[in-house]
């Protein structure tokens, strides 16, 4: 569906920000996305299986960076299921209880710039582009790094919310609906996102938004 959207509303370039190993990009590679995808990964180990991924495919670059609001050295805390619940911020318990399983095993520091300083480095001139921020709990930060270019170029942009608080900040459903209204979105779908199968509850969501009548 999300492919869909991005054929109908005319996106030339898709910005993935959190990309981890790569999923993301082989997913809406398998499903039609044949334009160009630029991928953001901090972590050495996550970074390194993205670099493979993208490796012969002249449409995908990947770059060694996490975004933020400010370029500035961090440390990342490195989760155990893969990098996937690693986060500049701190995990809560209410993430602990949901996923049990998933342990802190280590710390790197890495590399934070703002989108908008790298913009003209790493996009092609001129292209509309759509954000997805999937960043554990530090998607608000990657959109205040990335103002200039969400309201001048993006037709549309995907955030991970919480239904539950799972990291020290977090954008919540109703901060989606604020991002929304301040650069003129409209919600076009929610994705069910990371879900506590001891109770069924859902704790996270995928949030597209995209500018009013593009689709």
């Amino acid at each position: 569906m999300l492919v869909k959207m991005l054929h109908a509303a005319g996106v030339d370039v898709v910005i993935d920000a959190g990309a981890n190993g790569g999923r993301f990009g082989e997913e809406i590679r398998e499903v039609g996305w044949s334009g160009p995808i630029v991928s953001f990964e901090p972590l050495s180990e996550p970074f390194t299986r993205l670099h493979a991924a993208a490796d012969g495919d002249a449409l995908w670059t990947a770059h060694q960076f996490a975004l933020g609001d400010e370029s500035a050295t961090a440390t990342m805390q490195i989760a155990s299921n893969a990098g996937e619940s690693s986060s500049l911020l701190s995990m809560r318990d209410e993430h602990r209880r949901a996923a049990p399983g998933i342990t802190l095993v280590g710390e790197e520091s890495v590399e934070v710039r703002r989108l908008d300083d790298l913009a003209k480095d790493v996009l092609p001139a001129d292209s509309q582009c759509f954000l997805k921020v999937d960043t554990q709990g530090f998607e608000g930060r990657v959109v205040a790094g990335a103002e200039s270019l969400i309201r001048d170029r993006c037709l549309g942009v995907q955030l991970e919310l919480s239904l539950v608080p799972m990291y020290s900040e977090g954008m919540s459903l109703q901060d989606g609906d604020d991002f929304a209204a301040r650069f003129g979105f409209e919600t076009v779908s929610i994705f069910p996102g990371f879900t506590d199968l001891t109770t069924g509850r859902m704790m996270q969501v995928d949030a597209v938004y995209m500018r009013p009548g593009a689709l």
